[in-house]
């Protein structure tokens, strides 16, 4: 990661997530990438790979809001060799309820893809609701 940063590249990928830049979001994802969804809901579990990550967690999430779900307001990005860490604002409408939650992201890299990430809400209970 000589060129970037971990958290120039965490920056990156929530750019082109934001943006829909999903090519870009997909080739920052290593193959055997893991994503970790917390909770107990429709998009709660273990997604194994760059496939799985698109289509059953994004794509799930996107077709549950109706493509509303986004980053509101990024606090700060923070980074250390192969982790980096952004803290932010995130909302989403879902049958005609809209939520909004600070999450917590880590990401752990290899050779500038993500491998494995992991998602914190603050209000856990309030997300397993939403998505339920």
């Amino acid at each position: 990661m000589a060129e970037q940063t971990s958290a120039a590249l965490h920056k990156k990928a929530h750019k082109a997530a934001e943006t829909g830049d999903m090519a870009t979001l997909t080739n920052m994802m290593a193959e055997d990438i893991v994503w970790h969804s917390f909770g107990k809901s429709l998009i709660a579990g273990d997604y194994h790979g760059r496939d799985a990550v698109m289509g059953q967690f994004f794509g799930k999430m996107a077709e549950l809001s109706d493509g509303s779900a986004g980053f509101e307001e990024i606090h700060t990005y923070t980074g250390n060799g192969e982790y980096s860490t952004a803290i932010f604002h995130w909302s989403a409408t879902r049958n005609g309820q809209t939520a909004a939650f600070h999450v917590c992201e880590v990401i752990r890299w290899r050779d500038g893809q993500i491998v494995e990430d992991w998602g914190f809400v603050a209000d856990q209970y309030g997300w397993d609701a939403f998505w339920s």
